[in-house]
């Protein structure tokens, strides 16, 4: 949990700078000298406040009776809710030609805790921690750094991982939701919602300072779906904004179940001590 909480307290941090308004995140840079710096340029602007959607399972019956509030379930997103909650997060990025990929898993039980994250141009940063180390490796080099658990080693790349979530929740803001009925995930009852249009009033709103790297004359499609529990758990986020520049949206998906973590092959434990 040390470094999934560190993203939950870096997405604190960049919601209030948003809130107010004013400014761009773009998640660039996602490894804060921990790993190289050739993540490629990515405009992914997070929305507290838009309309709130994200992708799901399946099901079709029922209407939007008792459904959970999408708007509020982002909030909560960014202060610490579904997130921290959860043991997986699977998290995909799309902006116009180019993909960042995140896996975030945490075994409780054994104090064990994984992060990889695969930029746009293939390279792959992981970092392994327990409650004795932290082990930080990048694929494309090679390099095997490691530190304390709580110290430096992979804290740069926990932050970008943050900036590279709240962006692709970002896009959740940009098209209109619609309850389309309900299903079961893990043994609860869950909404589901369904977009096909954008939600125009996102790009009109000055205040906000949003980029999300298209016009919305630009789009010549829009899907997406949304499953969040009547408590409030995210389950899973799509969204499809096709332009003439590209695709644009996200994937994630969530789970609160157990999850195990195992050592990585080339972490050496005598090195870590």
């Amino acid at each position: 949990m040390r470094k999934l909480a560190a993203i939950m307290f870096a997405f604190m941090i960049v919601l209030a700078g948003c809130s107010g308004g004013g400014t761009t995140a773009t998640p660039t840079d996602a490894d804060g000298g921990d790993a190289p710096d050739d993540e490629g340029e990515m405009d992914a602007t997070p929305t507290p406040d838009g309309d709130d959607g994200t992708d799901g399972d399946e099901s079709d019956d029922g209407t939007d009776t008792d459904q959970p509030d999408l708007r509020e379930t982002l909030r909560n997103t960014g202060s610490g809710g579904p997130l921290e909650n959860a043991t997986q997060v699977e998290f995909t990025l799309y902006n116009g030609t180019q993909q960042i990929d995140v896996l975030i898993r945490n075994d409780t039980s054994a104090d064990r805790e994984l992060i990889r994250l695969t930029r746009a141009n293939g390279d792959t940063t992981t970092l392994y921690s327990t409650g004795d180390y932290a082990a930080l490796r990048n694929t494309t080099t090679g390099q095997i750094r490691y530190g304390e658990p709580d110290g430096r080693i992979g804290t740069g790349l926990s932050f970008g991982a943050s900036i590279l979530i709240f962006g692709g929740l970002s896009y959740a803001g940009a098209v209109e939701w619609e309850a389309a009925g309900t299903t079961s995930v893990g043994g609860q009852d869950a909404a589901v919602f369904e977009a096909d249009s954008l939600n125009r009033t996102a790009f009109e709103n000055p205040d906000e300072g949003l980029n999300y790297g298209f016009e919305p004359d630009d789009v010549q499609s829009v899907d997406g779906r949304f499953v969040v529990t009547s408590e409030g758990g995210i389950r899973s986020i799509s969204v499809d904004i096709v332009t003439g520049a590209g695709t644009f949206g996200t994937e994630i998906s969530l789970t609160y179940e157990d999850v195990s973590v195992t050592k990585p092959d080339w972490v050496d434990e005598s090195q870590a001590s």
